[in-house]
């Protein structure tokens, strides 16, 4: 178990997943975090021992309000489980599988999820489309997009060809992630550009693998100081996801370091991210297509992401004040930084 600082006694925010958008909303509002783990990789061991751990940590602590971050889907039916026991007032942390879900799209799986948010006192999502689904499902939503991160540190030095373009595929090789059809766009063009693609990349088919275009190079891990030194060497970012009114962490990386973005054509995208990203359907014409305006308009598009990152920054504090409200915690000045960044979608 990982944690932040000490809890208080009037709220407390728990999670069984380690992600970025929950550490730096716990950490611009000062509340207090804990990130549960355990040894145990398999659901049937895990779950118990991290409930185990939950109802602890409530025993404990007796917070007025608990925060939680689904998923884990567990950790929400055991926070609403346990809370007529506690009496605690209940804010889940809702990412896109929360409110619809895709990797776990089974119907019972969707009654659930549609359940859950009706039992939350208050459900965060990133946007106002996700809004109007929890309160479809009789939630009370609370638009919160994620806090733009702070490169950790400079990053380390990458040195790159400058001859061409140089794009960062971001990939996490999960279901919803078109990482093929990006492959196939990039290799149309080996003269302009090449493309890094992060993440383990033997989770991708060896067949697909071992066809890959010249200019396709795989990262694998990269440490995070590694990860945004390529970030602010290359020339522009790719997150794409076939999950609609999902919001990527490539997204708002490539926001943080003022490079343009090639991403998913959904409505939350385009209307958050706007003039600095360029926008593909996933298919294989349409992304070519995205790929050629990002490599011809990269000095329009970086200017408007450097301005589109003061905007959205600002904004953020702003929309942060009504959480900070319902917690009874200040928000804090200062920069959140990127530690502990998860690469998966939001």
């Amino acid at each position: 178990m990982t944690t932040q600082t000490e809890p208080k006694a009037s709220v407390l925010w728990i999670s069984w997943d380690d992600h970025r958008r929950t550490r730096s909303i716990a950490e611009a509002m000062e509340i207090p975090l804990r990130v549960l783990n355990t040894r145990w990789k398999s659901p049937l061991l895990r779950c118990p021992v991290l409930a185990a751990l939950t109802s602890g940590l409530l025993l404990v602590h007796r917070p007025k309000l608990l925060m939680v971050q689904n998923p884990s889907v567990v950790l929400a039916v055991l926070a609403v489980l346990l809370r007529p026991l506690f009496g605690y007032r209940m804010v889940m942390d809702a990412h896109n599988e929360a409110v619809e879900p895709y990797v776990h799209d089974a119907e019972w799986m969707r009654r659930l999820a549609r359940w859950l948010l009706g039992k939350a006192d208050q459900v965060i999502v990133t946007n106002r489309w996700l809004a109007e689904l929890v309160r479809q499902a009789g939630g009370r939503p609370l638009v919160l997009p994620d806090r733009i991160p702070e490169p950790g540190g400079s990053g380390n030095p990458v040195p790159l060809q400058k001859s061409v373009r140089h794009l960062v595929l971001v990939a996490t090789y999960a279901r919803d992630e078109p990482i093929e059809t990006v492959l196939a766009a990039a290799g149309e063009f080996p003269e302009r550009l090449v493309l890094h693609v992060t993440g383990n990349y033997r989770r991708l088919d060896r067949a697909i693998r071992e066809q890959v275009a010249p200019n396709v190079r795989f990262t694998g891990f990269l440490t995070d100081a590694d990860y945004w030194g390529l970030l602010q060497a290359a020339d522009g970012v790719v997150d794409l996801t076939a999950m609609d009114h999902c919001m990527v962490c490539g997204a708002y990386e490539a926001l943080a370091v003022g490079k343009p973005a090639l991403l998913s054509d959904n409505r939350a995208t385009r209307e958050y991210f706007g003039s600095g990203a360029v926008y593909t359907d996933n298919t294989v014409v349409g992304t070519m297509a995205a790929i050629r305006a990002l490599l011809d308009g990269m000095d329009t598009l970086a200017q408007a992401q450097r301005e589109l990152r003061r905007l959205r920054d600002r904004q953020w504090w702003e929309q942060a004040a009504e959480l900070a409200a319902i917690a009874g915690e200040p928000v804090a000045s200062g920069v959140v930084t990127a530690t502990g960044a998860s690469r998966k979608t939001d």
